[in-house]
């Protein structure tokens, strides 16, 4: 990249707290000799606030009172078309520095925001980086992919990882650990985020809530929701931790029967529908996990 010979547009992919981010903020550090905070020459392009959450976010600061954490406010589901052309507009301006683009999660893109952008890949703009970092390959259109040289971020061993949170975490009941590491799927960035949010109470309340229907108590629910949702990022931590559940339920029992271990395969792929209906509609929080309960229910039974 120092050399000017490198390709003028990356695609970066890794799973969930694996990296990508920190790697691409250390490259334009690097690159530009300059920190991403407040960087002229960087622009971040990511899931944005919805224009409510920013009226909200206004009067708040409108009250004189400060915005603790942004994290609670609703954010689009996609990067929009318009997202993209705000970002190429920033390449498209003459610097003598080199300029960065950075579109953070890039298979939040849609479909015309991902043509919008072909242009720009096709014919970059002089002293230009373009950096694409990706969860979900599946998602972005070949000619996208086509477009950039692809660098992989791979996920930890579990061994690997157990020991480094030994070694963080040294106060640490090492089954929790053990727990934790495999919550992560090899992501140490996902597995402190974890650990800080004491995400193993959390899971356990969730195979204790996780029976079959004619046995859910909506009170110890209401309850539940009541404790976590006052964390920071709680309901975000909830969603992920009920679909892991799912997800080493379905591991479990595939060995015994594959026909349940389908089945929750399916259930899997509805509660992931369920979750992004809530984002997309701003539904609420709380009727919508009691009804991801009751349908984890109704598979149980």
């Amino acid at each position: 990249l120092h050399s000017g010979k490198a390709s003028a547009s990356w695609l970066i992919v890794g799973a969930r707290g694996v990296g990508k981010r920190l790697c691409a903020e250390k490259l334009a550090t690097d690159l530009t000799g300059l920190s991403t905070d407040f960087n002229p020459n960087v622009k971040w392009l990511e899931c944005d606030l919805t224009e409510t959450a920013k009226k909200d976010i206004q009067k708040i600061i409108l009250a004189g009172q400060s915005v603790e954490n942004t994290n609670d406010y609703t954010r689009k589901t996609e990067i929009t078309v318009d997202d993209v052309r705000s970002g190429c507009q920033f390449l498209s301006l003459k610097s003598e520095n080199l300029k960065i683009l950075i579109i953070d999660l890039a298979d939040e893109m849609n479909e015309n925001a991902q043509n919008a952008l072909l242009k720009t890949l096709e014919e970059p703009y002089p002293n230009t980086l373009i950096l694409l970092l990706c969860e979900n390959v599946g998602k972005l259109l070949p000619t996208i992919l086509s477009r950039c040289q692809v660098g992989h971020i791979y996920e930890k061993p579990i061994s690997e990882m157990i020991l480094e949170l030994k070694k963080l975490y040294p106060k640490q009941d090492e089954n929790e650990l053990n727990l934790i590491a495999s919550l992560s799927s090899g992501s140490m960035g996902m597995a402190q985020s974890l650990i800080e949010i004491n995400a193993i109470n959390i899971y356990h309340d969730i195979e204790r809530l996780c029976v079959p229907i004619n046995q859910i108590s909506v009170t110890e629910i209401m309850a539940f929701a009541d404790n976590v949702f006052a964390l920071p990022e709680g309901f975000s931590v909830v969603k992920y931790l009920i679909l892991e559940y799912i997800h080493n339920l379905g591991k479990r029992i595939s060995s015994e029967s594959l026909d349940k271990g389908y089945d929750l395969a399916c259930l899997y792929q509805q509660i992931s529908d369920m979750w992004r209906n809530q984002q997309m509609l701003n539904l609420d929080k709380k009727q919508m996990l009691l009804e991801v309960f009751y349908t984890i229910g109704k598979e149980l039974e």
